[in-house]
């Protein structure tokens, strides 16, 4: 099997989005950017694109040596492979950000004598910390804790336990039952966005929207080895067209669940494809931005936990709402520099090197078919 080489750039942008939604919104509110377009306020839809793009990855490099039968060493060498590629960064964050905890409230009230609180009560708390060293805080949380974009990766693990289970099946599936298949998964995902009142779904039952989506994703990877309208979807207009219509989508703020069989029209062209788009989608910025976006994901919440102490130093709020439009402007690209300056820092010295050295300490014979970062 061959890399499928649209999904990286389509990481990075997703988790750029991301970054774009958290420190415009929360941070820096007096950036007002929805008053011009909903495009950032609902990049939290990004999410959603990771977890059906991890689908189809997921199935696309280790489904081949899963789908042959569900065996203890190759499950093991699997869950061994994508804790090396989770934890080790998470571990760091954490740590950085428990540091952060103790240290930052003795040097506010050092510099302005009034006492630095944690925002969010029962965030921060020994029990959250358990729960996120374990990976399970993302499992019917009530709060968003410590790293808060980790709660992602939490639910993603545990849809990575269920897969070796499901290869064997998922090997057997073909064009009619894949679409069926997706047809049942997404209509459990749309009651669930009803439920709830949309797709930002990140407390409770945030589990189901990783595992909904994962799902589909992987299905979607079984359209893509039939070649279900392949005719169609390798042709680069197909993919602008997806690009166009989800852009729109999330700037005149339409149904959350509507911008889902986008994203899976966007994937599966996108992997198709090996015209123009391709090659624009090869460009080395859209690689490097693909390669740093889990660091990307990871690290934003320290850049913005850091820049709300600095804020609350200087203004005496905990973000930006003291700061007028301009300032907040130059704020927000001050974050983005530095925030990238971070993951490229962390993705060299500890996400990259940490993946290899675990991989090293636990060989197994699951072979990926395919090199992901």
């Amino acid at each position: 099997m061959t890399y499928l080489p649209a999904l990286t750039p389509l990481r990075g942008i997703a988790a750029l989005l991301i970054v774009l939604l958290h420190f415009s919104g929360s941070v820096l509110p007096n950036l007002g950017l929805h008053a011009y377009t909903m495009l950032i306020s609902n990049g939290y839809l990004a999410v959603d694109l990771f977890f059906l793009m991890s689908g189809v990855v997921i199935a696309h490099v280790y489904g081949q040596e899963l789908g042959r039968g569900l065996s203890y060493a190759t499950s093991a060498a699997f869950l061994r492979a994508r804790f090396a590629r989770l934890y080790p960064l998470h571990f760091c964050t954490l740590a950085y950000l428990l540091f952060m905890a103790v240290v930052t409230p003795f040097l506010y009230s050092l510099a302005t004598g009034a006492p630095y609180g944690l925002a969010g009560e029962g965030r921060y708390t020994l029990e959250t910390t358990i729960k996120n060293l374990l990976l399970i805080h993302g499992m019917w949380n009530e709060h968003l804790t410590w790293n808060y974009p980790s709660w992602s990766i939490s639910t993603e693990f545990f849809a990575y336990l269920a897969f070796p289970f499901a290869a064997p099946l998922l090997a057997t599936v073909r064009r009619g039952m894949a679409l069926a298949g997706i047809a049942v998964l997404f209509a459990a995902l749309w009651w669930l966005a009803h439920e709830q009142g949309s797709l930002d779904i990140v407390t409770g039952p945030s589990f189901l929207r990783c595992v909904l989506q994962f799902g589909i994703g992987t299905l979607l990877h079984r359209l893509y080895l039939e070649g279900t309208g392949i005719g169609i979807l390798r042709r680069d207009e197909v993919f602008m067209a997806a690009v166009l219509a989800i852009v729109a989508a999330l700037h005149f703020n339409l149904a959350d669940i509507l911008v889902i069989p986008l994203f899976m029209i966007l994937i599966l062209s996108g992997i198709h494809n090996e015209g123009r788009v391709l090659s624009a989608l090869q460009a080395p910025p859209l690689v490097r931005l693909g390669d740093l976006s889990f660091s990307l994901y990871m690290t934003h919440a320290v850049v913005d936990k850091m820049t709300r102490t600095l804020l609350a130093l200087i203004t005496g709020h905990h973000d930006g709402r003291a700061v007028g439009t301009a300032t907040s402007w130059l704020v927000l690209a001050a974050m983005l520099i530095f925030v990238f300056a971070l993951s490229d820092a962390t993705y060299r010295r500890i996400e990259v090197p940490a993946r290899r050295w675990l991989k090293s300490r636990t060989p197994g014979p699951v072979q990926p078919a395919a090199t992901y970062p």
